[in-house]
């Protein structure tokens, strides 16, 4: 039987066991910033069209409390449990652990370079 076409890359990628990537939040408005995420090879692109002030250092740094670390990789374990794909964003020094650690939708931010996709590209054999 022929295998079922998928139209949402997302969906057909979670189906055949392969991690997602996507951009962190892009701004809108930057046509420039916006023309070069369309160009790279995310799977996905989050355009930012209600808050302000979002920001992977932050995150990161917000990410390194132990305690929301902990809550985190809670998170993590009740979407293995109930075989939910969970996300999370990720640095490109983060992204090896992030996919060891059974993340399936990887968000790395966005810069005019690709780091974090390539990295996870890599160790998903993608």
């Amino acid at each position: 039987m022929a295998e079922k076409l998928r139209y949402n890359k997302i969906i057909d990628l979670l189906e055949h066991g392969k991690p997602v990537f996507s951009t962190s939040t892009v701004p809108n408005g930057s046509l420039d910033d916006l023309t070069y995420i369309a160009d790279a090879d995310y799977d996905a692109v989050i355009i930012e069209m209600e808050h302000e002030g979002f920001s992977f250092t932050t995150l990161r740094s917000s990410l390194q409390v132990p305690a929301v670390q902990e809550n985190l990789l809670r998170v993590l374990a009740a979407c293995k449990e109930f075989g939910v794909p969970c996300a999370t964003g990720a640095t490109a020094d983060d992204v090896a652990m992030r996919l060891e650690q059974g993340f399936r939708i990887i968000m790395t931010a966005p810069v005019r370079s690709t780091p974090g996709l390539v990295e996870g590209r890599r160790l998903a054999a993608r």
